[in-house]
């Protein structure tokens, strides 16, 4: 709430705000190539053409963004990063902006936002859970290892056990990406989204394996007051800082 107050004003003189999204409505990816031209220009059609193969919705009028990661001395490919946002989605998303009286400036997907808000060069697994989308995330300095994205089962009194198993599942393929990588084992999960880090670590039930909030709790009193909605911050404070 803090956080949402101090951007009103800045909101109300710029007129232009960062946008938000859910996961699910951005494709994330992490892509290779031998080389890629100079000019931004040069870069869209090359994209493009590699997104057709990639994504189920037409790309000739979707949103795209993309950024060079820094690589290895050893490393030949050119490592990036895309993101891909069908064209009626973002109008939805850009219509309520509209509406709501303000400027539609960049829009970030959740988990991309959040990965801003990581400090220090250490290894980071991230999971962000929200609803029947989960995405994982590895992160080390500025390097993006690990970005995927899963739709889960459809949360419901008779799916509830399948949810939460296939959230076990997708969580256990990013910890074994993160040791065949890094070759380390991680022994903390920083939890982003709604629900918290009890509630994610509740669900995984991993022996040996800290999940904490992303965005640490804050203090009152001395103690550390946690909140359903405390992950819900990370995104915030990702833009803020990107």
């Amino acid at each position: 709430a803090a956080i949402g107050q101090a951007l009103e004003p800045i909101a109300e003189r710029s007129k232009k705000v960062t946008v938000i999204v859910p996961d699910a409505a951005v494709r994330v990816l992490l892509l290779d190539f031998d080389t890629l031209p100079a000019k931004p220009a040069d870069v869209l059609p090359i994209l493009r053409f590699r997104l057709k193969k990639l994504v189920h919705f037409d790309v000739d009028d979707a949103a795209i963004s993309w950024q060079v990661l820094p690589k290895k001395s050893e490393e030949t490919l050119v490592r990036t990063v895309v993101s891909v946002m069908p064209a009626d989605i973002r109008a939805e998303y850009e219509d309520a902006v509209h509406e709501a009286g303000y400027e539609p400036g960049a829009v970030l997907s959740s988990s991309l936002a959040a990965l801003a808000a990581v400090t220090g060069d250490d290894p980071a697994l991230l999971v962000n859970r929200n609803a029947n989308c989960v995405t994982t995330a590895i992160v080390r300095g500025p390097q993006l290892l690990l970005f995927r994205t899963m739709e889960l089962s459809e949360n419901g009194e008779a799916g509830d056990a399948r949810l939460i198993a296939e959230l076990q599942q997708t969580v256990s393929v990013a910890m074994a990406y993160y040791e065949d990588t890094l070759n380390s084992t991680a022994h903390t999960i920083y939890s982003v989204g709604p629900g918290g880090a009890s509630e994610l670590d509740r669900l995984l039930a991993l022996p040996g394996v800290r999940v904490r909030d992303l965005i640490p709790s804050r203090e009152t009193g001395g103690t550390a007051t946690a909140s359903a909605t405390t992950g819900m911050l990370a995104p915030v404070v990702g833009a803020l800082a990107s």
